[in-house]
């Protein structure tokens, strides 16, 4: 029987070019932590599958991602589908270790059992970087200047891609306070129609709010929430006596202006992804290019990271941008083109002839030595036109 020679569905080769575009990634994201003075960790491939109890929902919604098993000593194990719950058991079992605040970040890959579609896949990389120990706006502010630094590094301005910003606290106090929806099933559901409304018709919208508000005896709902969705920055300022939520929405804003980010940044009421899980600021980073104007990677703050593990409530906050996303917002707005060039020379040293030979490894050897690092040696004897040839076919600059 002959096996495919294609990779399972969902999972990628990388050819050398391909890969030359996943160190370019890797790299810009390392470079810019680091200059932020963010300390490189990872974690294991796999963990115990009740870690993902409250990771992102319980296992019975999450296991229908897993990559699942049970090993030899009947331990229920699964690949890990993302880092936030390995990096929460990592400060639970060592952050006394350190002092705070922790500013952690690593570049692995995750494995997911869903649908494989355009920026998802069934494995992929990620960056995770995290602030854990502060509970203040600062760290919020920092995690948002790391994400735009990262897209700056990729040579992307402000005409490219927009960070969305919103505050779960505030979005309580509004709807709690305001609205009068006490509810927490009853915010949940709107928000979940807020979420899904820009791929939906106005009538959608507008019947799906009316379902919520039949059932729980709410009136004028479809206005109200119009209204909250037109909210801004100076609206929100107007309540900063009543929601800790809003003294953080402007003092953040005030520190992206104070350093001219604000240009990418605006606040989104709207922006409802993932207000389960976390505890206050949540932003998405969005890429502005009409052919793939979507979320590419978001974050914000989750203060109830090591409740699972029975440890001290330890603040939160941090963001995970994929490799799939944020190869397709380089190459759909060009930013993959100079690449080559920054790879470096590539040299070849053919052997024109076996008696040459070590003679042509001590010259390969002194210019390696001078900093020319990208030498390949040719294996067999061949004529310069073979070699200039085989230098054209494989991108090679210089013989």
């Amino acid at each position: 029987m002959s096996v495919s020679t294609k990779p399972l569905k969902g999972f990628r080769d990388f050819v050398p070019a391909d890969w030359a575009v996943q160190e370019y990634i890797f790299k810009t994201w390392k470079d810019v932590c680091l200059s932020y003075g963010f300390d490189e960790y990872n974690g294991p491939i796999l963990e115990d599958i009740n870690i993902y109890n409250k990771s992102g929902g319980d296992i019975g919604t999450l296991g229908k991602e897993l990559y699942s098993f049970t090993d030899r000593g009947e331990r229920h194990l699964a690949l890990r589908p993302e880092m936030t719950p390995t990096v929460g058991r990592m400060v639970a079992e060592y952050g006394t270790n350190y002092s705070k605040p922790i500013k952690w970040f690593s570049v692995a890959q995750f494995f997911r059992a869903e649908n494989p579609q355009k920026g998802r896949g069934r494995e992929f990389f990620q960056l995770n970087a995290d602030i854990f120990g502060d509970e203040s706006v600062y760290s919020d502010f920092e995690v948002i200047c790391l994400s735009i630094d990262i897209m700056k590094a990729f040579k992307a301005n402000e005409s490219m891609f927009k960070v969305k910003i919103n505050n779960r606290k505030f979005t309580n106090f509004y709807f709690n306070e305001i609205l009068g929806i006490k509810d927490a099933s009853a915010v949940q559901s709107i928000m979940r129609i807020i979420d899904a409304s820009p791929k939906k018709e106005r009538s959608w919208f507008e019947e799906s709010l009316n379902e919520v508000a039949a059932a729980n005896n709410y009136s004028n709902l479809v206005s109200k929430i119009d209204e909250y969705l037109n909210m801004d920055i100076e609206i929100i300022s107007t309540y900063q006596d009543k929601s800790e939520g809003a003294v953080e929405v402007v003092k953040l804003f005030d520190l992206l202006g104070g350093r001219d980010l604000a240009k990418f940044c605006v606040f989104d009421p709207s922006m409802a992804r993932g207000f389960d899980y976390y505890t206050g600021m949540v932003f998405e980073v969005f890429d502005l290019n009409p052919v793939n104007r979507r979320a590419m990677f978001g974050g914000g703050r989750y203060d109830d990271l090591l409740d699972i593990f029975g440890k001290p409530k330890v603040p939160a906050v941090g963001f995970a941008p994929g490799d799939m996303t944020t190869a397709i917002f380089l190459k759909q707005w060009g930013l993959l083109d100079n690449l080559s060039n920054e790879r470096g020379v590539r040299y070849y040293a053919p052997m024109l002839s076996t008696d040459l030979y070590p003679v042509l490894l001590n010259i390969v050897d002194k210019v390696r030595k001078e900093g020319f690092n990208r030498v390949k040696v040719g294996l067999k004897e061949e004529s310069i036109s073979k070699a200039l040839t085989f230098a054209n076919k494989n991108d090679i600059d210089k013989v």
